[in-house]
């Protein structure tokens, strides 16, 4: 095989391990980018509208306390926009179900908000007709601290699947680098594969021809150099000792 062919195949060889590990790299890179960027996305919009409909409870607590100072107008305002922001986000988050148990929390919290509205609708009507006893503040309460911690569990599974992929994400991020380590280390290794071959069936003949010469040129010892490639070296041999040879057989003559 010609030397030139052999210095081309190692660097081919050499630029095909390291474009298969970048790829390769790219590739896992590019899979835990775009499956965390989902997971996390879904979970962060059903952690908000969480976090919206406690707020639109809270607002609802408001309004009710407001009708029952008579100030009807505003307060009746503040419940019908609470209750419009809850049902905005309860859907929200019952359009984003990721997550096992997810639906069963949504589930409790839509059965206890009915109640909720249910109950306070009833107050309303007490609070008019002047028939309100604190007992049913105190179980409005209770109604209200239930569905405030049905919203927590469903905040706090969102929270911990985030904290899950973010350690998911470490992992495959591990795993992404390791092609490109394997990649380094292997070339590494060619690298010195090569440089062996080279200096052995390059280098070293050379030196070995070169030094041959100076002892034919100094003491007239014959030109004898063994070369084991078969290539331009062998050939560049062949023709030295032939030189060599024929230089020897003009001075005998």
């Amino acid at each position: 095989m010609k030397i030139k062919i052999k210095l081309i195949l190692g660097f081919v060889v050499l630029a095909i391990m390291l474009s298969i590990s970048g790829f390769w790299s790219i590739y896992e890179f590019n899979t835990i980018s775009d499956s965390v960027s989902g997971i996390l996305k879904e979970n962060y919009k059903s952690i908000e509208a969480a976090h919206t409909m406690t707020k639109a409870i809270k607002i609802q607590e408001d309004g009710i306390v407001l009708i029952y100072l008579n100030q009807d107008k505003k307060g009746k305002e503040i419940l019908d926009y609470s209750d419009s922001l809850f049902i905005a986000n309860y859907n929200i988050a019952r359009n984003n179900i990721t997550i096992d148990n997810e639906e069963k929390y949504l589930d409790t919290i839509n059965t206890l908000y009915l109640q909720f509205k249910t109950y306070y609708q009833d107050i309303l009507i007490k609070i008019s007709s002047n028939n309100l006893s604190s007992q049913s503040f105190i179980f409005l309460q209770e109604l209200t601290t239930l569905i405030l911690d049905e919203i927590d569990k469903l905040i706090n599974i969102n929270d911990k699947m985030m904290k899950e992929s973010v350690s998911n994400l470490q992992k495959k991020a591990y795993r992404a680098i390791t092609p490109g380590v394997i990649a380094i280390i292997a070339a590494f290794i060619f690298i010195l594969l090569f440089s062996y071959l080279i200096n052995h069936y390059l280098v070293k003949p050379i030196i070995n021809i070169t030094q041959s010469i100076d002892k034919f040129k100094d003491k007239g010892t014959s030109f004898d150099v063994k070369i084991e490639s078969n290539d331009e070296i062998k050939d560049l041999a062949h023709s030295v000792h032939d030189l060599c040879e024929y230089l020897k057989y003009r001075n005998d003559k």
